[in-house]
């Protein structure tokens, strides 16, 4: 009885597989930390006056966010960089990102499927929607958790 060989991955191949996947996963893992760090750092560097650093960070997170300062969480009267539903969104992302391989294998290249995507998306829809609608008030929380 013949095996074929077409599928056949060496040893060697899957532990250079592993590792690439695995810094990879670390690479952007860091991007997404620097990411939520700099949300952080922008109310922070306000409130010690380092209004190059702040400033900087708030014109360059205007591209990304509204920023409206009612919708935003605050640190010392200094708003976030984004809104608190944006930065529910970017926590939860590197969230995710961190627990991802506690239920994933870090070298699965398989995406989730697309209705996950999606159905993520409802309780931000159905929160916008309530408040734009006039049925309940957002809150910072309401943003938040629906972001995440």
């Amino acid at each position: 009885m013949e095996h074929s060989n077409e599928n056949y991955v060496s040893q060697t191949d899957i532990k250079r597989m592993r590792r690439q996947a695995f810094a990879m996963w670390s690479i952007f893992g860091l991007i997404i930390f620097g990411w939520v760090l700099l949300i952080l750092l922008t109310p922070f560097a306000a409130s010690r006056d380092l209004t190059s650093v702040s400033g900087s960070l708030y014109n360059f997170f205007g591209f990304f966010c509204h920023q409206i300062p009612e919708r935003s969480l605050h640190f010392e009267n200094h708003a976030f960089a984004v809104c608190s539903r944006c930065f529910g969104i970017y926590f939860g992302l590197l969230a995710g990102f961190v627990a991802y391989p506690f239920f994933c294998s870090v070298e699965d290249v398989e995406p989730p499927r697309r209705v996950w995507l999606f159905a993520a998306m409802i309780p931000m829809a159905v929160d916008w929607s309530l408040g734009y609608f006039g049925f309940w008030a957002n809150t910072h929380l309401t943003r938040f958790l629906t972001g995440a």
